[in-house]
């Protein structure tokens, strides 16, 4: 699936829970790795966040979960998160879960950790596939 069809079964599955993704530069951010520095490639550091956010009673109830080290063109999209929003939206939706107390959202969070659960299990195998030289 692609993250704009993640991002619409997340909205089915919890229509009371706005799911986001967002950076911000780090300008701290130093490069330690092998090799050149991705800013000499144009390439900037961002700290990525990912929020799940519900509002209760008239109350904004919300979680996130962070990326960092997130290198990325100015101009890019955030895209999957280099591969890493399904387990980022799995696990904020954990942390809003252990945070609400509405029975009806949180059985949408349920349902919306089984489908990213099994999404990443899908990818994994696909990954293995392609691996294995197998095509879907």
């Amino acid at each position: 699936m692609t993250y704009e069809e993640i991002y619409d079964k997340l909205r089915e599955l919890a229509p009371n829970v706005l799911f986001s993704a967002n950076r911000e530069l780090d300008s701290h951010l130093s490069w330690d790795g092998d090799g050149p520095s991705p800013r000499e490639e144009g390439f900037s550091p961002y700290d990525v966040q990912v929020t799940a956010a519900a509002i209760i009673n008239g109350c904004l109830i919300e979680a996130d979960v962070h990326l960092g080290d997130s290198w990325y063109m100015d101009d890019e999209p955030l895209g999957d998160i280099h591969g890493y929003l399904p387990q980022m939206l799995k696990k904020v939706a954990l942390e809003l879960w252990e945070r609400l107390t509405d029975d009806k959202i949180k059985k949408q969070l349920v349902a919306v950790r089984r489908f990213l659960h099994q999404e990443m299990k899908d990818l994994w195998q696909a990954q293995q596939d392609e691996k294995q030289g197998v095509s879907s």
